[in-house]
């Protein structure tokens, strides 16, 4: 079968407008997605700036696949960064239920396809995972493909898709670790013997990729202190207990709840809705166990990980409920009053974060019209948790490298110079020299000279 590329356009645009929607009336409720706020952001921007190419990606990254893509992203510069990832989870939605309906053999009803969206969208985790954890969303994009190529294999037969599968896989394997799981059991559920093989060859994909990148980087490292940020515990009760506290941003009792009560009834009406549905459902859970693994960083954030295949029961919903419509209308209310209980949480607090960057970045720009090669300015008050001052690679890629910045940083943060850019705390800055341009920020990232 080849793959309907009309039809998952039309799904794909389909996704960008509900994900607009639910944004700018459910959560932020204010449409600028593409606005990045995180330190990572910043140094994603500038990864290329200093052009050593992406062959030092291979050699020294943990996730080198996974590396030249966002670098390619920050290439597009400060708005440009994030759109591709936007665009890639909408694809990923589009990509899933093309998967389903090629395996089911019948189109999913597009106010199913709404409905799933809708809850997926409006969950303030899933805005803030697709921001702050591109790889996972690179990785994703790459699972869906192979499993495309696998199906295309199963229906025709034709053996150079598995090559295909083995090359999608080789990328997926060096991009991010979090659908390692989900993948396994993907091929598990085939009952075919070349899923077998093709399972065992990936193994050893994604297991050299484990050990390479523990090796290169030492937060892949299973760490032995318990109070270190990725402490790593294989214990049973310490997996459970992180496995509840990722997923109840999940499965809030609206949207859990109505996935239990369409598996009840998907197997009671139709058995071949309930193997698919229940096998997407437990790679939703697989999805969540490697960071589960992590009883020192379990952010709620990693919740939507399994969101689109825990979800993918509400596809069906208009062939299993009677008056789905109605069901689905007081569901989406009731997850959106569970949703708010994020916005208490570190959802609100990141999503002030991101309105300081808001204003600071038209700041920024003034700061670089109103300042000259080879001058020497101090920044003061920059002491928001997301300062890009703090990312030197981006302050190298934004001004360039005639221009050099003393950065007045709270006493908590090391003093430091790289590139244009020199921390320093307040009592060291009398002695620090003559400035050009003094630029004081103010807390909510307003800037006043």
């Amino acid at each position: 079968m080849v793959m309907p590329i009309r039809r998952l356009l039309l799904l794909w645009l389909t996704a960008a407008l509900v994900c607009c929607v639910t944004l700018r009336f459910c959560f932020p409720r204010y449409l600028d997605p593409f606005v990045p706020f995180h330190l990572d952001h910043f140094s994603y921007i500038g990864m290329h700036v200093k052009g050593y190419g992406f062959g030092r990606y291979f050699l020294k990254y943990p996730r080198p696949v996974a590396h030249v893509l966002i670098d390619l992203c920050g290439r597009m510069g400060i708005r440009g960064l994030l759109v591709p990832l936007f665009l890639l989870t909408w694809l990923n939605a589009a990509l899933l239920v093309l998967f389903v309906e090629r395996v089911m053999g019948f189109r999913v009803a597009w106010l199913s396809f709404v409905f799933f969206l809708a809850i997926a969208y409006a969950n303030p985790e899933f805005y803030w995972n697709v921001k702050q954890d591109p790889f996972s969303v690179f990785a994703f994009t790459f699972l869906i493909c192979t499993f495309h190529a696998w199906r295309s294999y199963v229906e025709t037969g034709k053996r150079w898709y598995l090559a295909v599968v083995l090359v999608l896989a080789l990328l997926f394997s060096f991009t991010k670790e979090s659908y390692f799981l989900a993948f396994g059991l993907f091929f598990l559920v085939q009952r075919r013997w070349t899923a077998v093989a093709m399972l065992a060859v990936c193994a050893t994909f994604m297991g050299f990729a484990l050990f390479r990148a523990s090796q290169l980087w030492e937060l892949l490292r299973p760490s032995t202190i318990g109070t270190e940020p990725y402490y790593t515990s294989f214990g049973a009760t310490s997996v459970w207990h992180g496995f509840l506290k990722i997923g109840k941003y999940l499965a809030v009792p609206a949207a859990g709840g109505a996935v239990v009560l369409i598996l009840i009834q998907a197997a009671r009406i139709d058995r071949r809705i309930f193997a698919v549905s229940l096998v997407a459902v437990m790679m939703g859970i697989a999805s969540l166990l490697p960071n589960a693994t992590l009883p020192n960083h379990l952010e709620a954030q990693y919740c939507f990980l399994g969101a689109y295949f825990f979800l993918t029961p509400f596809l069906f919903a208009d062939r299993l409920i009677p008056h789905w419509w109605v069901a689905g209308v007081i569901v989406f209310a009731l997850a959106l009053v569970s949703y708010q209980k994020p916005l208490h949480e570190v959802a609100g607090w990141l999503r002030e974060q991101e309105k300081i960057t808001r204003r600071m970045l038209p700041e920024l720009d003034r700061i670089q019209r109103e300042t000259k090669a080879g001058e020497h300015s101090l920044i003061t008050g920059a002491t928001m948790f997301y300062n890009p001052f703090l990312a030197p690679e981006f302050i190298l890629y934004k001004f360039g490298g005639e221009r050099l910045w003393t950065v007045v940083v709270p006493d908590s943060v090391p003093e430091a110079q790289q590139d244009t850019v020199q921390l320093m705390h307040a009592a060291d800055v009398a002695r620090s020299g003559f400035y050009d341009h003094i630029f004081g920020f103010s807390a909510d990232g307003g800037l006043h000279k």
